[in-house]
């Protein structure tokens, strides 16, 4: 079994995850909370995890995280608070220079985000349950605005961002029907459009997913882990292959046919997520 799919399943069970600085470095890295504390951990591809490091402290029980080499998180009274680490390596909140205030966040929300040419973007859902998207660019952030999608409470939800228009974003989350809806559009125009990605019914419901963009334009497989416990992609070409079992942060092959599945996994620039879902050619084996 590829150490990536292993890799694969640890990212989708964590609060969060990224790849390490330096691309060469052979490990990412988790959060976990820890008591009051929201923790950092260095996690090899072979899945051993190292000494966890706090990067945020006196955080929600219970709260969301995002990382995006900044981590993401509620504070006690639900506000979105960002933190990053100093020249020195010690992590202290970040200042959203640019934002009306503390921002305020649905205790239930997911927290999301995308890196996209020089923008970071933050998703969240207000106590009134808008979809709403900040933005950084340059050092000053700003309110992008609200995205028009009805999100089931407490959902999850994925941001990418469009290579073409910077102002633009592409947001996939689970609908209150099982399915995952596929919404792109951009603030400026103020035009958005929707529509249900292909074989995307899971009648479990949907737990965590990963959306990758494939080679073709507009086109993307997703990586899910379901409600009940399995890893599923679901391909741009409309397939639904059951990868295997999840079982906290492991990956179960359920037969050895299952077992004989790979998966390519890397990091692009700004730790864009790359994967690639192969079964390789059989080496001299019959069932």
């Amino acid at each position: 079994m590829s150490s990536a799919v292993k890799q694969l399943v640890k990212r989708l069970a964590s609060l969060a995850s990224s790849p390490a600085e330096d691309e060469d470095e052979d490990e990412y890295y988790i959060l976990r909370q820890s008591g009051p504390n929201l923790c950092q951990i260095p996690v090899t591809v072979g899945g051993k995890e190292g000494i966890k490091k706090a990067v945020a402290r006196d955080v929600k029980q219970g709260t969301p995280a995002l990382y995006l080499r900044m981590v993401f998180y509620l504070d006690k009274s639900n506000h979105l608070r960002c933190n990053s680490p100093d020249e020195n390596g010690h992590w202290e909140e970040t200042e959203m220079f640019g934002l009306p205030g503390p921002m305020a966040v649905h205790p239930d929300s997911q927290l999301s985000g995308s890196v996209s040419r020089d923008r970071v973007w933050v998703i969240y859902q207000t106590p009134k349950e808008e979809m709403v998207a900040v933005m950084k660019q340059s050092s000053r952030w700003s309110v992008a605005g609200v995205i028009p999608a009805e999100i089931p409470r407490g959902a999850s939800h994925v941001p990418l961002g469009d290579a073409n228009n910077p102002d633009a974003l592409h947001l996939f989350f689970p609908t209150k029907t099982g399915d995952i809806c596929h919404t792109y559009g951009d603030f400026i125009s103020g035009k958005w459009t929707s529509k249900t990605v292909e074989s995307s019914q899971f009648p479990g419901g949907v737990s965590r997913f990963i959306v990758v963009p494939t080679e073709i334009p507009e086109s993307f497989d997703l990586y899910v882990a379901t409600g009940d416990s399995r890893l599923v992609l679901v391909s741009s070409s409309g397939d639904q292959v059951e990868i295997g079992k999840i079982n906290g942060d492991q990956f179960i092959a359920q037969n050895r046919a299952e077992a004989s599945w790979g998966l390519n996994l890397s990091f692009g620039s700004w730790g864009k997520l790359v994967l690639g879902f192969f079964r390789p050619e059989p080496l001299g084996y019959e069932a």
